[in-house]
Protein backbone atom coordinates (compact mmCIF):
# COMPACT_ATOMS: atom_id res chain seq x y z
CA UNK A 1 0.00 0.00 0.00
CA UNK A 2 1.36 3.25 -0.76
CA UNK A 3 1.60 5.78 1.17
CA UNK A 4 -0.63 8.17 -1.00
CA UNK A 5 -3.33 5.55 -0.21
CA UNK A 6 -3.09 5.26 3.46
CA UNK A 7 -3.35 9.30 2.95
CA UNK A 8 -6.61 9.18 1.36
CA UNK A 9 -7.98 6.05 3.84
CA UNK A 10 -7.20 8.53 6.79
CA UNK A 11 -8.71 11.96 5.73
CA UNK A 12 -12.35 10.22 4.77
CA UNK A 13 -12.02 8.45 7.57
CA UNK A 14 -11.34 12.27 9.58
CA UNK A 15 -14.14 13.74 7.88
CA UNK A 16 -16.51 10.70 8.31
CA UNK A 17 -15.83 11.52 11.75
CA UNK A 18 -16.46 14.88 11.93
CA UNK A 19 -19.59 14.75 10.13
CA UNK A 20 -21.17 12.34 12.27
CA UNK A 21 -20.25 14.23 15.59
CA UNK A 22 -21.63 17.16 14.07
CA UNK A 23 -24.60 15.33 13.31
CA UNK A 24 -25.41 13.76 16.73
CA UNK A 25 -23.08 16.46 18.60
CA UNK A 26 -26.82 18.11 20.04
CA UNK A 27 -28.08 14.95 21.39
CA UNK A 28 -25.06 14.95 23.49
CA UNK A 29 -24.63 18.23 24.88
CA UNK A 30 -29.03 18.23 25.92
CA UNK A 31 -28.91 14.85 27.36
CA UNK A 32 -30.40 15.11 30.57
CA UNK A 33 -31.05 12.63 33.65
CA UNK A 34 -34.56 13.16 33.41
CA UNK A 35 -34.77 10.36 31.03
CA UNK A 36 -36.66 10.45 27.76
CA UNK A 37 -36.04 14.08 25.99
CA UNK A 38 -39.23 13.51 24.23
CA UNK A 39 -42.31 15.78 24.94
CA UNK A 40 -45.00 13.92 27.14
CA UNK A 41 -48.22 12.82 24.91
CA UNK A 42 -51.38 15.21 25.66
CA UNK A 43 -53.29 13.24 28.82
CA UNK A 44 -56.28 14.61 28.87
CA UNK A 45 -56.83 16.42 24.65
CA UNK A 46 -59.46 19.16 24.62
CA UNK A 47 -61.58 20.81 21.90
CA UNK A 48 -62.31 24.18 22.21
CA UNK A 49 -64.58 26.15 19.76
CA UNK A 50 -67.24 29.05 20.28
CA UNK A 51 -66.63 29.64 24.05
CA UNK A 52 -67.05 25.57 24.49
CA UNK A 53 -64.54 23.16 25.87
CA UNK A 54 -65.45 19.40 24.80
CA UNK A 55 -63.70 16.20 26.05
CA UNK A 56 -64.47 12.67 25.03
CA UNK A 57 -63.38 9.55 26.89
CA UNK A 58 -64.57 5.96 27.00
CA UNK A 59 -68.24 5.76 28.94
CA UNK A 60 -67.18 4.26 32.69
CA UNK A 61 -63.05 4.75 31.77
CA UNK A 62 -63.67 1.13 29.51
CA UNK A 63 -61.19 -0.70 28.00
CA UNK A 64 -62.91 -2.11 24.90
CA UNK A 65 -62.36 -5.84 23.22
CA UNK A 66 -62.95 -6.86 20.25
CA UNK A 67 -66.56 -8.01 19.87
CA UNK A 68 -67.74 -5.16 22.06
CA UNK A 69 -69.37 -1.75 20.92
CA UNK A 70 -67.39 1.28 22.20
CA UNK A 71 -69.88 3.90 24.40
CA UNK A 72 -68.38 6.99 24.80
CA UNK A 73 -69.01 10.04 27.12
CA UNK A 74 -68.32 13.81 25.42
CA UNK A 75 -68.22 16.53 28.24
CA UNK A 76 -69.10 19.75 27.13
CA UNK A 77 -68.45 23.14 29.08
CA UNK A 78 -69.85 26.53 28.12
CA UNK A 79 -67.34 28.70 29.24
CA UNK A 80 -68.71 31.50 29.23
CA UNK A 81 -71.40 33.81 30.44
CA UNK A 82 -73.58 33.69 27.43
CA UNK A 83 -75.86 31.23 26.28
CA UNK A 84 -73.99 29.14 23.66
CA UNK A 85 -74.75 26.65 20.68
CA UNK A 86 -71.77 24.65 19.00
CA UNK A 87 -71.97 21.28 16.17
CA UNK A 88 -69.44 18.64 16.89
CA UNK A 89 -68.37 15.76 14.96
CA UNK A 90 -67.50 12.35 16.14
CA UNK A 91 -65.46 9.90 13.86
CA UNK A 92 -64.23 6.01 14.82
CA UNK A 93 -61.96 4.83 12.26
CA UNK A 94 -60.07 1.46 12.11
CA UNK A 95 -56.74 0.57 11.05
CA UNK A 96 -56.34 -3.07 10.12
CA UNK A 97 -52.79 -5.04 11.38
CA UNK A 98 -49.95 -4.89 8.46
CA UNK A 99 -47.95 -7.86 8.35
CA UNK A 100 -44.26 -6.45 9.07
CA UNK A 101 -42.95 -7.60 5.61
CA UNK A 102 -45.55 -5.12 4.16
CA UNK A 103 -44.25 -2.06 2.12
CA UNK A 104 -47.34 -0.02 2.46
CA UNK A 105 -49.23 1.17 4.98
CA UNK A 106 -53.16 0.25 5.71
CA UNK A 107 -55.71 2.27 5.25
CA UNK A 108 -58.04 3.50 7.78
CA UNK A 109 -61.69 2.87 7.29
CA UNK A 110 -64.62 4.89 9.28
CA UNK A 111 -66.42 2.54 11.60
CA UNK A 112 -68.83 5.36 12.65
CA UNK A 113 -69.55 8.52 13.06
CA UNK A 114 -72.14 11.00 14.15
CA UNK A 115 -73.07 14.35 14.21
CA UNK A 116 -74.58 16.59 16.85
CA UNK A 117 -75.77 20.39 18.13
CA UNK A 118 -75.11 20.67 21.58
CA UNK A 119 -76.68 23.77 23.25
CA UNK A 120 -75.23 25.46 26.37
CA UNK A 121 -76.92 28.12 28.98
CA UNK A 122 -73.95 30.62 30.62
CA UNK A 123 -71.08 28.36 32.28
CA UNK A 124 -72.98 24.71 32.00
CA UNK A 125 -71.93 21.51 31.96
CA UNK A 126 -73.77 18.49 29.82
CA UNK A 127 -72.14 15.16 29.80
CA UNK A 128 -73.78 13.37 26.43
CA UNK A 129 -73.48 9.42 25.96
CA UNK A 130 -72.41 8.39 22.31
CA UNK A 131 -73.24 4.86 21.64
CA UNK A 132 -71.26 3.93 18.36
CA UNK A 133 -73.51 0.74 17.28
CA UNK A 134 -70.31 -0.47 15.41
CA UNK A 135 -69.12 -3.90 17.01
CA UNK A 136 -65.24 -4.22 17.03
CA UNK A 137 -63.56 -6.36 15.11
CA UNK A 138 -60.37 -7.93 15.67
CA UNK A 139 -56.41 -7.17 14.87
CA UNK A 140 -57.50 -3.32 14.57
CA UNK A 141 -56.50 -0.07 15.40
CA UNK A 142 -59.29 2.08 16.71
CA UNK A 143 -59.00 5.78 16.84
CA UNK A 144 -61.50 8.23 17.66
CA UNK A 145 -61.59 11.83 16.71
CA UNK A 146 -63.54 14.82 18.01
CA UNK A 147 -64.19 18.21 15.85
CA UNK A 148 -66.06 20.72 14.63
CA UNK A 149 -69.07 19.79 12.03
CA UNK A 150 -66.94 22.06 8.96
CA UNK A 151 -64.31 19.09 8.59
CA UNK A 152 -65.12 17.13 5.61
CA UNK A 153 -67.11 13.68 6.10
CA UNK A 154 -64.57 10.44 6.92
CA UNK A 155 -61.67 12.73 7.25
CA UNK A 156 -59.38 13.09 9.67
CA UNK A 157 -58.37 16.87 8.53
CA UNK A 158 -59.98 19.24 11.75
CA UNK A 159 -60.43 16.78 13.93
CA UNK A 160 -58.48 15.76 17.12
CA UNK A 161 -57.48 12.50 18.28
CA UNK A 162 -58.88 11.60 21.67
CA UNK A 163 -58.53 8.22 22.09
CA UNK A 164 -56.50 5.29 20.78
CA UNK A 165 -56.77 1.58 21.54
CA UNK A 166 -56.35 -1.64 19.95
CA UNK A 167 -58.11 -5.15 19.06
CA UNK A 168 -54.77 -6.84 18.36
CA UNK A 169 -54.66 -9.82 19.75
CA UNK A 170 -50.78 -10.47 20.55
CA UNK A 171 -49.24 -14.06 20.72
CA UNK A 172 -47.33 -15.09 23.63
CA UNK A 173 -43.46 -15.72 22.53
CA UNK A 174 -42.91 -19.88 22.88
CA UNK A 175 -46.72 -20.65 21.38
Amino acid sequence: MKAEDVSKMVSAALITFVIALAAFWPVFINATDEGNSVSPKIADPRVAAGGVEMKLKAAGNRTFKEGEEPIFELTAVNTTDQPTSVTVGTLMTATPAVDRRSRTLAMAVPLWQDLRTITLGPRQTQIITESTNATLQPNKKIDVYLGLANAAPNSRAGLVSMLSFSTEVVPLPGR
